[in-house]
């Protein structure tokens, strides 16, 4: 299957120009998906596209979806999406003097005492590339928590995927750090590298009320993993 021209062929059908809403085999053809089997066909047993009178249409209920969601294109091979899975996902520098010690004494015990699973993302494995597996990482977890008190670019990265998934992160900085302009209005908690320990029944505070409030202990009960 062709994911690429899945992904174009459903957004092509959703968004068609004002009071057309099907499309031609020749119409397809035109803007690139010309192969049957591995587009058009799998797009029609799953239910998501119809035909009739030579003319495909987006049924309803996948209407339905890609009004509520954003469909993205499967770039990488990987798990499907979590939500509200009871883990955090921790992006932040690994080679700041302060990154252990961050991450053992503030990050990770607040994690844990919250109920959740931490993984840190030098811990994901290194199989060739390593986009996919931060991707993969990503998709699994139900939270990021994210350190962006260095100018590191793989955290900026990251953290950029997170919001292009729509997951839901927490962002810390150290009280005398600087920040991208980008993110200067994003809602972040300051910490104090000699005061720890109010950083960490902050973070365990907020992390315990997100699991509350979005039912993870349920939704991973549902999963059986």
């Amino acid at each position: 299957m062709s994911d690429r021209k899945v992904w174009k062929m459903l957004h092509l059908l959703y968004r068609l120009k004002p009071g057309q809403n099907r499309l031609s085999d020749q119409a397809l053809v035109d803007v690139g998906i010309d192969c049957g089997p591995d587009t058009v066909n799998p797009l029609l047993d799953s239910g998501a596209v119809s035909y009739d009178a030579g003319l495909y249409t987006l049924t309803k209920p996948a209407h339905a979806i890609l009004r509520s969601c954003i469909v993205a294109n499967r770039r990488w091979q990987s798990d499907d999406m979590w939500v509200d899975y009871p883990s955090a996902f921790v992006i932040m520098p690994f080679s700041e003097v302060w990154s252990d010690t961050v991450y053992f004494q503030l990050i990770k015990p607040a994690v844990e005492a919250a109920g959740l699973e931490c993984v840190r993302g030098d811990t994901v494995a290194r199989i060739s590339d390593l986009t996919p597996n931060i991707w993969g990482a990503l998709l699994r977890t139900g939270i990021i928590v994210a350190d962006v008190s260095a100018l590191n670019a793989n955290v900026f990265y990251e953290l950029g995927l997170t919001h292009a998934l729509g997951k839901d992160v927490i962002i810390l900085k150290q009280a005398d750090s600087k920040v991208p302009a980008d993110i200067g209005g994003a809602h972040y908690h300051e910490y104090d590298l000699r005061a720890l320990d109010r950083g960490k029944s902050w973070l365990s505070s907020e992390l315990s009320q997100w699991a509350v409030d979005n039912n993870c202990q349920a939704v991973k009960s549902l999963r059986g993993v």
